[in-house]
């Protein structure tokens, strides 16, 4: 393997979405980047597909779902063992622009003290009127360490920054990091299942006095069934992303600190979830803090 950049894929019963994913991928004008799939163990015959359609695509079989951090994590040590500069984390329900890589490479290049950086992100469900939908155009911290304030989220995709800009969290759907930066904080935390290991990771960038962008310029699309502006809601989500929650808070305050941030957070978030019409997403999000609490307590 001789990429620069390798875009890593972790797919899960993803036999729907792949092939528009590493299309986009195969199609891009960037030069030198490879594309490693990681399977977390599907059972809808996603890593079958991918060996028969794209059969120079590495392939990394895990032999159990292990989540999502330590999933992309096989992806990213292959990759940097092979001597890849920088990784390009990639959802299988996204896919990007051809010129995508290619200006966030550019960027990378032209600005050595960031390690990391994002596209724009647009929903790939329009909205009503059929103008685009945004989903991310740079995420920024609140007063609750875990709350984030994303402009434009779930809103017509008009004017925005055309400028890059420096945020607080990149969102692991899609992002560009450089290994050596990896090299020094470390790959995603696999004690989060799934939810949270990106503003973790993102924080722990930070914290080293390393620099997180958002590129406007360059463009991807991704589907986000459970978005803040989502219509529906799933339990089992909002079970992962509570004990995410947790994860987060106890490991970066503490266990008193920690369990006073969330209940906080699940307050703020219950009071957003019942303003804003969500009786259904309300219920899954209580009973989700509340079983977890119980589970975590009997495990103390």
């Amino acid at each position: 393997m001789d990429w620069p950049v390798v875009a890593v894929v972790l797919t899960y019963n993803s036999a729907a979405d792949i092939q528009a994913c590493l299309e986009s991928l195969q199609a891009s004008s960037f030069q030198g980047m490879g594309i490693v799939v990681v399977d977390n163990d599907s059972t809808d015959g996603t890593p079958d597909l991918v060996a028969k359609e794209y059969p120079a695509v590495p392939l990394i079989r895990s032999s159990a779902n292990r989540g999502f951090g330590a999933g992309c994590n096989l992806g990213i040590r292959a990759a940097m063992a092979r001597g890849a500069e920088a990784i390009f984390l990639v959802n299988p329900d996204s896919y990007v622009e051809p010129d995508t890589v290619a200006r966030l490479a550019e960027f990378m290049a032209s600005h050595p003290s960031a390690a990391a950086c994002g596209p724009k992100t647009l929903s790939t469900t329009p909205m009503s009127d059929g103008e685009n939908r945004l989903l991310y155009a740079g995420s920024f911290r609140r007063w609750l360490p875990m709350r984030q304030r994303i402009p434009g989220i779930g809103q017509a995709d008009r004017g925005g920054p055309t400028e890059p800009l420096t945020v607080d969290f990149i969102w692991g759907h899609g992002m560009y990091i450089r290994s050596s930066a990896l090299r020094d904080v470390g790959c995603f935390d696999e004690a989060f299942f799934m939810y949270y290991e990106d503003l973790d990771l993102s924080r722990r960038i930070v914290s080293l006095g390393l620099e997180l962008w958002c590129v406007p310029a360059a463009i991807m699309w991704h589907d986000a069934p459970d978005g803040a502006r989502a219509g529906n809601s799933d339990a089992w989500r909002w079970q992962y992303k509570a004990a995410a929650q947790r994860v987060f808070h106890r490991k970066h305050y503490g266990a008193v600190q920690g369990a006073i941030l969330g209940w906080l957070m699940a307050v703020v978030e219950s009071a957003q979830l019942l303003r804003s019409g969500r009786v259904r997403a309300f219920f899954h999000h209580a009973s989700a803090q509340l079983t977890t609490r119980a589970r975590t307590k009997r495990k103390m």
